[in-house]
């Protein structure tokens, strides 16, 4: 008799763990969003490797599934075959074993992130403007939302750090002889009030072309090291060279960054990584952003490629 009921216990605690380890896992990839964005730059980025890392997800979906089949059809013959009955063989709970199983149950219910949306908390800003003004230097490495090492690297950590760049992309003549470093993960989301309803709450591009009087492309490099952006929103329809970079310029190279996730509506030459670029390459890039216009020149990487400008490995 204890025999069967362990048997019993063994059969339905099985399947039962392996799904909600499944359903943990699976959700909280898809709300963070990073997990998917990695693992799909990781195979676009190494050829080689990425092989490996298909193969090896293959396999662990194959073992998840047989493993779990298994569970089931085991129980179901077990049953069908009266070698366990399951109204007999079940034990009569005290109060306290029935409490301490509701208590179970209640906290492998609270470790799964919450099913319904809630209002992201932002910073509050009304502008990416505003944001990036209060971005605050870090007088170390890994501090702050920006660092300067003192000759040619701006190696930024948050969202304000990157809205500080297009803010004072101007002013710096461009970064011009500067690189731009993503020393983290940047997520755009919960930093501006109302993000992305409207054009005045859209994301700043990083160098300007429209109007002429602010003309300020971006010169200098950038190197996203295998990072990724998410929540990319721009919701303009009615102005030109959109994107997290607008325009840039100078025989320069915007590498490694991954566009995971967001929305991007202009009215033409938009692109998630870049609006237009001019003497530019962007190489080891890639974009799971939806990118729309009301005219031409629109593109996941780049909207408009002009004067010899590459885009290489995206």
């Amino acid at each position: 008799m204890i025999r069967k009921r362990k048997q019993l216990y063994i059969y339905l605690l099985l399947p039962c763990i392996i799904l909600l380890t499944a359903m943990i896992t699976v959700r909280r990839a898809w709300q963070e969003n990073q997990i998917t964005g990695r693992i799909l730059f990781f195979l676009r980025t190494t050829q080689k490797k990425g092989k490996m890392v298909r193969k090896k997800l293959r396999w662990y979906t194959l073992l998840v599934r047989i493993y779990t089949q298994a569970a089931f059809i085991t129980l179901w013959r077990a049953i069908k075959s009266k070698r366990i009955h399951l109204p007999r063989q079940l034990p009569r709970l005290t109060r306290r074993q029935a409490l301490s199983y509701v208590v179970i149950i209640a906290m492998l219910f609270a470790m799964m992130p919450a099913m319904t949306v809630t209002a992201e908390a932002t910073d509050g800003y009304a502008t990416w403007t505003e944001a990036g003004q209060a971005a605050v230097s870090g007088t170390n490495v890994g501090e702050g939302d920006y660092y300067f090492d003192g000759t040619s690297t701006y190696t930024i950590y948050t969202a304000k750090g990157l809205a500080w760049v297009a803010r004072m992309n101007s002013s710096n003549g461009g970064f011009s002889g500067k690189t731009i470093v993503l020393g983290a993960d940047i997520d755009l989301n919960g930093v501006v009030t109302n993000y992305g309803t409207d054009a005045t709450t859209s994301w700043i591009p990083i160098g300007e072309f429209e109007p002429a009087a602010l003309y300020s492309p971006f010169k200098g490099n950038f190197d996203g090291k295998n990072h990724i952006i998410s929540n990319l929103i721009i919701n303009n329809s009615t102005k030109i060279i959109q994107g997290l970079f607008g325009y840039t310029d100078g025989y320069n190279v915007i590498k490694n960054v991954g566009i995971a996730s967001g929305n991007i509506k202009a009215s033409r030459q938009a692109g998630s990584v870049v609006g237009v670029a001019y003497n530019s390459t962007i190489e080891n890039c890639y974009n799971n952003a939806s990118v729309s216009g009301l005219s031409t020149a629109i593109g996941g990487i780049a909207g408009s490629l002009t004067n010899y400008s590459t885009v290489k490995n995206c």
